[in-house]
């Protein structure tokens, strides 16, 4: 079922500013989950008032650029990039890797992975034999290693392009890489 992800990222009230990784993280977790749209509260920031002391939207009450303004742009180019490919498919199974506090569905293999190491993600795979594995860790990066004996190739986001990437994937701090998997 298609649906939306609103992610918070104005300070008010007991809400905390958000690093860059943090929204990425928000971001990409939700694209593993097969999330077809996101958006941001706010975009403006509502005026300063004593109860929820509204703050650092992604443009200020006065019109000026905050922060968040830089990070959700480079953020919505990378995760655009990524989205217009698995837009077109169907989310089919999530599962999650590494430590986890909740119980969740763990990854024990599928569409020929055997195993995912390297830290803590959520790995959602998409028809057209697709993956996208993203970081929970929102402090650090991390190296994904899968096991295949078919080839994977990663997705530049910033090209467009495929290439091969013999199963070791550096993903960022809350960020997310696509995979596809072939032969």
């Amino acid at each position: 079922i298609p649906y939306m992800l609103i992610i918070l990222l104005v300070e008010h009230g007991p809400y905390r500013y958000l690093s860059r990784s943090e929204i990425l993280y928000e971001a990409y977790q939700a694209l593993s989950y097969g999330c077809s749209a996101l958006s941001y509260f706010t975009y403006w920031t509502p005026d300063y008032e004593p109860v929820w002391k509204f703050r650092n939207g992604i443009i200020s009450s006065d019109g000026k650029k905050c922060s968040h303004y830089y990070d959700v742009q480079s953020i919505n180019r990378e995760i655009t990039a990524v989205g217009n490919i698995i837009a077109g498919t169907k989310s089919e199974a999530v599962f999650h890797i590494g430590e986890e506090k909740e119980s969740v569905r763990q990854f024990c293999g599928y569409a020929g992975i055997t195993e995912i190491s390297g830290g803590n993600m959520t790995a959602g795979f998409f028809k057209g034999e697709m993956l996208l594995l993203a970081n929970k860790n929102f402090d650090n990066s991390i190296e994904a290693k899968l096991k295949t004996d078919r080839k994977l190739e990663l997705f530049d986001k910033k090209t467009g392009e495929w290439s091969y990437c013999g199963g070791s994937v550096y993903i960022e701090a809350g960020g997310g890489e696509l995979i596809r998997i072939t032969e």
